[in-house]
């Protein structure tokens, strides 16, 4: 009976810990990833010229009363496959690039993170979005190309990359850059994602590993 309920319990540790590291590797560190919290309705089914104020979890630094935009699916014809909210950062020819940030805490220096995010293009080929790190990570900027699409945010690609904390708060930007040519324009922002991808803490490896040594002993008890 003893033996049973051994196993038991050492089954019960082995899955708890497993829950533990995939729960703390799978966390989404973005507040409002996907632009859902707060309905863009202001304009019927769209919302010109967001501040701060206007996107839970997010800062907006500069809005010039149009853009950045946030749209819901069936505004313009356009549709997001990542729940039924985006944003627009700005428009080429605005001569302003905009920008859209956040900042996140609970991470652990010298751990890697990885970042996804989907971006569109208005119309035609290819908005470009500047990813950076303007606080708490040294990991250098990068610019993505959004896919061709068709007219109103038609076709949405996914695009990554991975980053370096250096501080237990990084403040991560997205912005507009502004091409020379007459598509391309109106940056569409969806599903922002931020997970650890590296190593889980020593915690929760002791917990797996205890685990593991258990079941390990019961086997050969089994056997023996």
């Amino acid at each position: 009976m003893f033996k049973k309920c051994f196993f038991k319990f050492s089954q019960i540790i082995f899955l708890l810990s497993f829950l533990t590291i995939s729960a703390a590797i799978n966390a989404n560190l973005i507040v409002n990833g996907s632009f859902e919290d707060d309905p863009f309705t202001a304009n019927g089914n769209y919302q010109l010229g967001l501040t701060s104020s206007d996107v839970t979890g997010w800062d907006i630094p500069n809005s010039n009363g149009t853009y950045p935009w946030g749209l819901q699916d069936g505004a313009f014809g356009a549709f997001t496959p990542y729940g039924s909210q985006f944003v627009v950062l700005g428009l080429w020819s605005s001569g302003f690039e905009y920008s859209i940030q956040q900042t996140m805490s609970g991470l652990i220096v010298g751990e890697t993170y990885h970042l996804s995010f989907a971006i569109a293009s208005e119309q035609g080929c290819c908005s470009q979005a500047e990813v950076s790190f303007l606080d708490g990570s040294s990991t250098s900027a990068q610019v993505f190309n959004a896919p061709s699409s068709g007219n109103f945010w038609t076709d949405w690609g996914e695009r990554s990359m991975d980053f370096v904390a250096t501080s237990n708060t990084v403040t991560l930007q997205f912005k507009n850059v502004n091409v020379s040519s007459t598509n391309g324009y109106d940056l569409g922002l969806d599903n922002v994602i931020v997970e650890q991808v590296s190593i889980p803490e020593p915690t929760s490896i002791a917990l797996l590993g205890l685990g593991l040594i258990i079941l390990s002993v019961m086997r050969k008890r089994d056997h023996s």
